[in-house]
């Protein structure tokens, strides 16, 4: 009964337009609520799903995050070729301890599947909306934080909207600098974190024979 209860509460944070089924009593209620008409078509059925969780992805953004450091195809994506950095973060579980729909605020590891099924009848299918990605994606090690929009902040940048959430600065550990991050740039963060959060650690990616070992920098004076 536990993904029911998380599902009405999910429904009710991000789709209250759309009604849950209450949670049943028995399984003699719960036989009786699966003879009711409502289930008599699936085309439907289908079409409320789909409306639904279409619904509840608009009104959340994610986190995305990585188990490991070192993955290649992620620099050269997400960190401009490793002229970029890499922020180190920790106590996420302390920072983001979730709420009773079981989805929101918490840090969860992505499930890597073959297929993808969507929200389907199963039970507890609905995470999938959230926490599922093709197997060809594993290398990441993804774990994700879904927020609410309406607990962000927005911005209109060049007409577009754009959310954001304040992470808590106790939660940043580190900062890895790209192995082709600049001379200039890598001075330019030392001092940034000087000024702001001297606690944050740095330290310099490099790369030598395939693989990606870190270096710690030298502290600013």
């Amino acid at each position: 009964m536990t993904h029911l209860r998380q599902q009405g509460y999910l429904l009710k944070a991000l789709a209250p337009k759309y009604q849950a089924i209450r949670v049943p009593a028995s399984k003699s209620e719960a036989s009786r609520l699966v003879r009711s008409s409502f289930y008599d078509s699936i085309s439907t059925l289908e079409q409320l799903l789909t409306e639904t969780a279409q619904e509840m992805s608009s009104k959340v953004g994610l986190s995305c995050l990585s188990k490991r450091f070192d993955s290649l195809p992620m620099w050269a994506h997400y960190a401009a070729n490793a002229a970029g950095l890499a922020v180190e973060f920790k106590d996420l579980e302390q920072a983001f301890q979730g709420d009773k729909t079981g989805i929101l605020r918490q840090p969860t590891a992505i499930d890597y599947q073959r297929e993808s099924y969507g929200v389907t009848f199963a039970p507890q299918s609905h995470r999938s909306l959230f926490f599922a990605k093709f197997q060809d994606w594993s290398y990441e090690q993804e774990v994700r934080v879904v927020m609410p929009l309406a607990q962000c902040e927005e911005h209109e940048i060049s007409g577009k909207v754009l959310h954001t959430y304040q992470m808590p600065k106790a939660c940043v550990a580190r900062l890895v600098l790209g192995w082709n991050m600049s001379p200039a740039g890598a001075s330019a963060i030392q001092k940034l974190v000087k000024d702001n959060n001297p606690s944050v650690a740095i330290s310099q990616a490099r790369f030598f024979r395939g693989g990606v070992s870190l270096d710690p920098m030298p502290a600013v004076t």
